[in-house]
């Protein structure tokens, strides 16, 4: 709500300034739901012995988001921005009381006395980060994560403005991204669907390859697009490329909770997962958003990496590096 009590006649600087804080204030709050939503989540497939469940976890996610999307363009499209500002504290009070309810403790009763179940050296944050960061394989799968969410980062950025663009990009109407949404969507929820079978069979390691080569597909189709264009084709062939974006981000998404989960302790799986979260969704959104805007900048200047497909192209070298790494770490694997 704190949106609407911004006053309108307030310089531009000072508003603008004002909206950069209400945001990184909503960011702070929502950020930290994200792993404390995984952690009951995870202790509830702990108790039920449903270890192969994770896809489940995104997958209602998904359909939530896309519900929420459709509501939202119904509830912009008739212009009541102000009933944003009672859905969106109301919604957001619901899901806080929830997880009150239903936060997994981590303390146990025993004639009367409450006890901390686990040991208490575990208790300092400072030693369960450097635990974590000091496993090689779950900060290897953070620099994949880095790389796939800059990735990521910048489509998600900048390819509303690439679609609709008619002379950097592909000059195509709104309704354009709405489809590209939608489909993604759909092929997230089918992958997530079958992630749990997927991962049980294929494995962690070749479904992380699979997850960077198809975030590499995505991105390599809008790089060498051709723009400014009035042909159909270039944007049927952007469509179908964002099919394969609902795959890698589905599939990151689950691994990242199994990877969390199985690389440690019983006391640090919820730090695991916050950091992971802050890796793929904080830091690399932060980076995508600042290289984009870079490039966005100097798009004057006659270069490789100029305008949306040079956007596109910064995005495809991340998923590249990605992809390469993990099939470096894969062979290494193998050696040992």
């Amino acid at each position: 709500m704190l949106f609407f009590a911004i006053p309108s006649e307030v310089d531009e600087v000072l508003k603008e300034a004002a909206i950069l804080g209400v945001c990184i204030l909503i960011s702070c709050f929502s950020s930290a739901l994200y792993p404390i939503a995984n952690r009951i989540v995870m202790r509830q497939f702990s108790k039920a012995n449903s270890d192969n469940m994770y896809g489940k976890q995104r997958l209602f996610g998904t359909i939530g988001d896309v519900l929420t999307i459709f509501l939202m363009a119904i509830v912009i499209g008739n212009s009541n921005y102000k009933f944003l500002a009672y859905f969106v504290p109301i919604t957001t009070t619901l899901a806080l009381i929830s997880i009150l309810i239903y936060v997994p403790s981590d303390f146990k009763e025993k004639k009367g006395i409450s006890e901390i179940s686990i040991d208490k050296s575990d208790l300092k944050t400072e030693n369960n980060f450097m635990k974590l960061l000091l496993n090689r394989r779950y900060s290897n799968f953070l620099v994949i994560s880095l790389f796939n969410g800059i990735s990521h980062a910048i489509g998600m950025h900048f390819f509303g403005g690439f679609m609709e663009d008619k002379d950097l990009g592909l000059g195509a109407e709104k309704i354009w991204i709405s489809f590209a949404h939608w489909i993604s969507c759909i092929f997230e929820i089918l992958l997530l669907l079958f992630s749990s079978k997927l991962i049980a069979l294929v494995g962690v390691k070749k479904m992380t390859i699979f997850a960077q080569l198809c975030s590499s597909i995505r991105t390599g189709i809008h790089a060498f697009n051709v723009i400014g264009s009035d042909s159909l084709a270039p944007k049927l062939i952007s469509l179908g490329a964002e099919s394969f974006k609902g795959i890698s981000f589905g599939l990151m998404t689950a691994i990242g909770v199994i990877v969390s989960s199985h690389e440690s302790s019983a006391s640090n799986k919820t730090l695991a997962q916050g950091l992971f979260l802050a890796v793929f969704s904080g830091m690399s959104q932060c980076l995508g958003g600042l290289v984009g805007t870079f490039i966005l900048s100097y798009d004057q200047y006659e270069f490789i990496f100029r305008g949306y497909l040079g956007c596109f192209r910064v995005a495809f070298t991340m998923s590249s590096l990605a992809l390469l790494l993990s099939i470096i770490l894969n062979i290494e694997n193998k050696k040992r």
